[in-house]
């Protein structure tokens, strides 16, 4: 089994921003999600298998606890099952407190430079962050496959047209489920993101990349 090398955080993020009808948000939210995993999963990038919940309490802030919704791989999504099954979640001690950041995960598929699939664990992370005014949907990566260099500065072109074309047609699959732009984030130090992909530099001197793998 190859073993990835990846960051704690992300090295590259895109973000699609919603505003929702104030009393139907929370049904907004759970079909966003839907939709999002589902292209996700059309591309083989994430099969959704847990949604983490945060709970915020007006005047408070975030509590400690979080909730952890599971979804069986097959399982077909229901939004307002779903809507049903967050607030069924919320922490028995905290009554007044509501879902603002749900974060969807699930294992997905990269391809090596032979062309065979390996299957692994938080290839794509999504965070969604909720108001009755506003939906801020996030898709984040931090392996190296999406980009021209891996983490060390060698050229992987193959891993690259095997898998970064994968993540441009899901950013704009998403972004045509939701009906609105997607939004490039900003730079990081393993990576420049673009609208639908992470950008491809001129190589330095020595024919190589960045660096970055001291900060792995």
């Amino acid at each position: 089994m190859k073993i990835l090398p990846s960051i704690s955080g992300t090295s590259a993020s895109w973000s699609w921003e919603l505003e929702p009808d104030d009393d139907l948000y929370l049904d907004r939210v759970a079909e966003t999600a839907i939709l999002v995993s589902e292209a996700l999963q059309a591309h083989k990038l994430m099969d959704l298998n847990q949604i983490e919940v945060h709970w915020l309490r007006k005047g408070h802030g975030f509590i400690e606890i979080r909730s952890v919704l599971s979804n069986s791989e097959g399982d077909k999504a229901d939004a307002a099952e779903l809507v049903n099954r967050i607030l069924a979640s919320r922490p028995v001690r905290y009554t007044d407190a509501e879902p603002k950041k749900l974060v969807l995960s699930g294992p997905g598929c990269w391809v090596d430079a032979e062309g065979e699939e390996h299957r692994g664990h938080g290839l794509i992370e999504v965070t969604l962050f909720a108001t009755p005014g506003d939906i801020d949907v996030s898709l984040g990566v931090r392996h190296d496959i999406w980009s021209w260099y891996d983490f060390s500065g060698n050229a992987h072109p193959e891993i690259y047209r095997r898998n970064a074309p994968r993540l441009s047609a899901v950013l704009k699959e998403i972004e045509e489920r939701l009906g609105t732009e997607t939004i490039p984030d900003e730079p990081t130090y393993f990576a420049i993101p673009e609208q639908y992909g992470i950008r491809i530099y001129p190589p330095n001197g020595n024919g190589r990349g960045f660096d970055a793998s001291g900060q792995i």
